[in-house]
């Protein structure tokens, strides 16, 4: 069975898909530790609620998007799991949000890869990205100084990531951290010619 935080209807606060109307699926279980992590409610397994397949398509699908995003937590943990619900959701766009240290075994089904390599500055090591370019990936890193920065470059330059699919994020849990760092966050992007994210759903205190 499938360990399960939560299933909402929201809108996409960040990444290339913010601002649509999305169906959120968010897996329990991560196999990080992030200093600044805002979800803590779904880091273990034995937090999520116990759902067979049925039951989570059936909540999706009562949900009117016909777009998931994927989210956890790290739901490429329990991949294996996921295959049969998206197997009943063929018609769905489905995104990811993944930290990349997982290969997926759900391209078939997968429309979008968010891919956010966690910095040492997140308070983890440094670790192997196994979600390497493709057409339906981007990149995504969390700023909070110019060590992040820094550590950014050298992991694109080490798996030789593309410009044209990297975002920098200010990193923050409230309105007034977004706040204090988005301006020098969108400087920076501009100059490395990377796409700037911040997030909205802090900014405009939406789920």
């Amino acid at each position: 069975m499938l360990s399960i935080s939560e299933i909402f209807e929201s809108v996409q606060g960040e990444g290339p898909s913010r601002g649509k109307n999305v169906v959120f699926l968010r897996t329990a279980g991560c196999n990080l530790r992030c200093t600044w992590c805002d979800t803590p409610y779904a880091l273990e397994l034995k937090q999520g609620t116990r759902m067979e397949t049925e039951q989570v398509v059936d909540k999706i699908k009562k949900c009117e998007p016909k777009h998931i995003v994927l989210t956890g937590g790290e739901p490429m943990i329990q991949q294996k799991l996921l295959r049969p619900v998206f197997e009943k959701l063929s018609d769905y766009y489905i995104e990811v949000e993944t930290n990349g240290g997982f290969s997926s075994e759900l391209d078939e089904f997968i429309d979008q890869y968010n891919c956010s390599p966690k910095l040492e500055g997140s308070g983890n090591k440094k670790y192997e990205l196994k979600l390497l370019p493709n057409e339906k990936t981007w990149y995504k890193f969390v700023i909070d100084n110019e060590e992040d920065l820094n550590e950014t470059l050298e992991y694109i330059s080490q798996y030789k990531l593309p410009s044209k699919r990297i975002q920098l994020m200010p990193q923050g849990k409230t309105k007034k951290e977004q706040e204090e760092k988005m301006e020098w966050v969108e400087q920076v992007s501009r100059e490395h010619d990377f796409h700037f994210t911040p997030r909205l759903h802090i900014l405009n205190d939406f789920r």
